[in-house]
């Protein structure tokens, strides 16, 4: 009985001593709330803020270490933010699209850096993006969707910064894997059989007849992101593998059957067709439209 005597008496020595939690509302001149806090020995363990036309601002938990976002936060000046920033360096922010229950995004923050894994979202809740950031900079693999519901995976690994999208698996890194292992293997297959020469006239033909076929067809097939995506590594890849190849045959031009002069040749009309691709889609980026 002793035991639970004492129990009981530290239980209430606690409760005796516990600190007391206070709410605190303060108002705008027309009367509206301007913010409700929650405070404990004058620390402020979490806030919401409102603005003038009584639309949510935003609201931390210092505990939770998390912050609901509604119009704006961290603004200079807004001695709400500062305060929690000061106080939790550590947090993952939830943004909304206005004073609305549609996400934005949701970031987590290192230090007060961007650090972590991230996610984003269109109006209709469908994903835009996830992955990770490592000290604000985007890494490894992102999934990126539209607002249809599609998905593609991008690579960062030489574009890292917030508006990059990367490399695209599916439009970029595939079709160029595809397209080289191609190249490789008939030119494998064919040079075996002696017919290399043969080869190198298929390969120098192959930029130009694509070209020519994207040409015809796209007013069938539209300006579809996705196809002129594919078509355009296809074109670079097929483009720079006749380069290569010709720059090969004006080193090797009697062991592989060829006229150097034409190897060498091809070697500038190849660079010039190459480059003439990048101008293009420069052009089009510029006009805003997809022309490559």
């Amino acid at each position: 009985m002793r035991h639970y005597f004492f129990v009981w008496l530290f239980i209430l020595s606690k409760a005796a001593v516990a600190t007391p939690v206070d709410t605190i509302y303060t108002y705008y001149p027309n009367g509206k709330v301007k913010a409700v806090k929650v405070v404990q020995q004058r620390n402020i363990l979490s806030e919401m803020v409102y603005l003038e036309n009584g639309n949510r601002k935003h609201k931390w938990d210092l505990q939770k270490s998390v912050v609901y976002s509604y119009n704006s936060f961290g603004d200079t000046g807004d001695s709400s933010a500062a305060y929690f920033l000061k106080k939790s360096p550590y947090y993952t922010i939830y943004q909304y699209y206005g004073d609305s229950p549609n996400l934005l995004h949701i970031e987590r923050y290192q230090d007060n850096v961007r650090h972590g894994k991230a996610q984003y979202f269109h109006r209709n809740g469908q994903l835009k993006a996830e992955g990770e950031f490592d000290n604000w900079e985007k890494v490894g693999f992102w999934k990126y969707g539209s607002e249809n519901g599609s998905r593609d995976f991008h690579w960062h690994i030489i574009n890292h910064s917030y508006y990059e999208q990367g490399i695209s698996v599916f439009y970029t890194i595939l079709p160029f894997l595809i397209t080289l292992s191609l190249i490789i293997v008939v030119g494998y297959r064919l040079s075996k059989k002696g017919l290399y020469p043969l080869y190198y006239r298929i390969t120098v033909i192959l930029p130009f007849a694509l070209f020519a076929l994207w040409a015809l067809a796209i007013g069938v097939l539209g300006r579809s992101e996705s196809v002129v995506a594919v078509f355009f590594v296809i074109l670079h890849t097929t483009t720079l593998a006749m380069v290569l190849l010709s720059l090969i045959n004006v080193i090797w031009a009697k062991r592989l059957h060829v006229r150097r002069y034409v190897s060498l040749l091809l070697v500038f009309v190849g660079l010039f067709f190459y480059f003439f691709l990048i101008w293009l889609k420069v052009i089009g980026a510029i006009a805003g439209v997809m022309v490559m």
